[in-house]
């Protein structure tokens, strides 16, 4: 379904509200024409051993990004048991607590120059086999079209999240302008 771009809306916050404000304000979001839909995902980037998040929510015509308490998980000593459980299950967590409808991992290449790592795999398989959370890999084909056609509306310093998050932004975004 193609969405129509209507407007910005940019919503100022207080500043004591975790200090994310910019000098124009945080970006909570644009408008776009849909009905009455609701959905709440957290785009993801796999890099190394790292789990790098963005949440991102889609209601009443209107994304946003909410705060979140955490926005890199990281798998330390993959070759334990006791660790793989620990990340799967603060991922878990995390998706119950902020209540995450889906995971969207960006996909990363399994050969060639710049395949993933093996410790990136189980990442991904880790999170795929949360039983309370549907997980969905988005090929970069996929997003590039959907980028091409509705692309980002705003810049991404203006959003407020950190520059090592604007891939799982990208992510996040690309599958909600489905």
């Amino acid at each position: 379904m193609q969405h129509d771009l209507l407007r910005f809306y940019i919503r100022r916050k207080a500043a004591k509200n975790l200090g994310r404000l910019s000098a124009h304000g945080i970006m909570t979001g644009y408008c776009v024409q849909t009905g009455g839909f609701t959905m709440r995902i957290c785009g993801v980037d796999i890099t190394g051993n790292d789990a790098i998040l963005c949440l991102m929510e889609f209601k009443d015509g209107l994304m946003s990004l909410p705060d979140c308490r955490t926005v890199r998980v990281q798998l330390v000593k993959d070759q334990e048991l006791e660790n793989m459980r620990k990340f799967q299950f603060a991922m878990a967590k995390l998706a119950e607590d902020y209540k995450i409808e889906k995971f969207v991992i960006r996909e990363r290449a399994q050969k060639g120059k710049f395949s993933g790592s093996a410790v990136g795999f189980k990442i991904e398989a880790a999170l795929q086999l949360i039983p309370t959370v549907d997980t969905v890999i988005a090929t970069n084909a996929a997003m590039k079209l959907k980028l091409a056609a509705n692309p980002i509306p705003i810049d991404f310093k203006e959003t407020g999240l950190k520059g090592f998050q604007e891939v799982a932004f990208t992510t996040a975004y690309a599958y909600l302008i489905n």
